[in-house]
């Protein structure tokens, strides 16, 4: 699903509002570098090239969907949307918090 399917599934069983905001590598950067987690530097930098890297193509393979859940698990997958719904309560008490 892209981010955006996401936020909708999420939204109908949240019957609230969640929206997906799309931030490209140097976008989130700066955004990183405002906060408050503390990282080091060398750490930091290895996610946003690896960002950049699915961003342009380089890591294209990571993305492949495959079904290996039930070689994992041993039971079938489930969708996002009936995990959402397993989980309703804990995301709801998430998304009622202020984002810092």
């Amino acid at each position: 699903m892209t981010g955006s399917e996401l936020a909708i599934a999420f939204s109908e069983v949240l019957d609230r509002p969640i929206r997906c905001e799309m931030l490209g590598a140097a976008e989130l950067e700066e955004r990183f570098k405002k906060g408050t987690v503390q990282v080091e530097d060398w750490y930091a930098r290895s996610g946003f090239e690896l960002l950049t890297q699915f961003a342009d193509g380089r890591m294209g393979y990571m993305g492949t969907v495959k079904d290996d859940v039930p070689y994992l698990l041993g039971r079938p997958a489930i969708g996002v949307r009936a995990w959402a719904e397993m989980h309703k309560a804990q995301l709801l008490a998430l998304v009622a918090q202020p984002f810092a």
